[in-house]
């Protein structure tokens, strides 16, 4: 693909979202602890702050197509740079939870963590969400 398309279109935006949400359909960290017999997986979207992450998705996706889909959408809500706002909250709650899984079940040498599919998508979705407004150079939304 081009790199002069993917600047004049919103592919990036879609495609970071789209990953974002289907990684927290995977399991993102794996904690076992032979010691208690504990093997947890955390599979995102089960969680609360995975719940907050789809909903800043949905949000994400409004600013970068609403313009085009849903008629007097406000003009302050059209500006593609408040992607950066859904995406911080996307990965301030990533970072949260995941704090939260090590700081419940972390620690030791008895325990072992294992990041899984889901976790590296979901970086891979946040790249291309933080580079999103940086490459994009297309029209704004009238």
């Amino acid at each position: 693909m081009d790199l002069e398309k993917i600047k004049n279109t919103k592919i990036l935006g879609l495609v970071g979202n789209v990953v974002v949400v289907v990684a927290m359909l995977f399991t993102w960290v794996s904690i076992k602890a032979d010691v208690i017999d504990l093997n947890y997986k955390i599979d995102y979207i089960s969680t609360v702050n995975g719940k907050w992450v789809l909903i800043a998705s949905l949000v994400s996706l409004v600013i970068i197509y609403g313009g085009k889909y849903i008629p007097n959408m406000p003009k302050e809500l059209k500006n593609i740079k408040l992607t950066f706002i859904t995406t911080a909250i996307q990965i301030f709650m990533f970072l949260r939870t995941m704090h939260n899984a090590t700081a419940n079940y972390g620690g030791g040498s008895a325990v072992k963590t294992h990041f899984g599919l889901g976790f590296y998508l979901m970086i891979i979705g946040f790249i291309m969400l933080i580079a999103f407004p940086f490459i994009y150079k297309g029209e704004e939304q009238e």
